[in-house]
């Protein structure tokens, strides 16, 4: 597996990802000419670990890339304390938005979403599962490339 922990590139892609209920869809990608963020240092494992996250696949579904997604857009946590006591309530979103930066890789074909998301209960504990797997489209093809 080529290392991209140890290459420096200069291009990103940022995903746009929509969700309504249990369907996912991506609706955007974005080439950014820009360093990548930071991958995270121990790879989550569906079924293991919560929270969300995107990982990068090649062709053969091998996993190039993860990177966590800030947040968690399936839940909202309300803090609020009273008489020094902390209280959270969590809440279930049934629609909203989110975006995650990921290395520009040649050998990258699909992206895939994992999330502790548990339909429309509001669980934090729920391992993450695979939500939703996308295909990357092919770069576009710069105009000089012809000539």
């Amino acid at each position: 597996m080529e290392s991209v922990r140890t290459q420096r590139r200069l291009s990103s892609l940022r995903l746009w990802f929509r969700f309504e209920g249990d369907r996912i869809e991506l609706t955007r990608q974005e080439r950014l000419h820009m360093v990548p963020p930071p991958l995270v240092a121990e790879m989550p494992q569906e079924g293991t670990h919560g929270g969300t996250w995107v990982e990068v696949n090649d062709g053969r579904g091998r996993r190039l890339a993860v990177q966590l997604v800030p947040g968690d857009p399936f839940r909202q946590v309300n803090e609020r304390g009273c008489e020094g006591k902390m209280r959270a309530d969590v809440f279930p979103c049934s629609s909203g938005n989110f975006c995650v930066v990921i290395p520009d890789l040649p050998a990258a074909k699909a992206v895939r979403v994992l999330a502790s998301h548990d339909g429309h209960r509001a669980r934090l504990s729920v391992a993450a599962r695979r939500v939703a797997e996308f295909r990357l489209e092919p770069p576009p093809q710069h105009p000089e490339a012809g000539k």
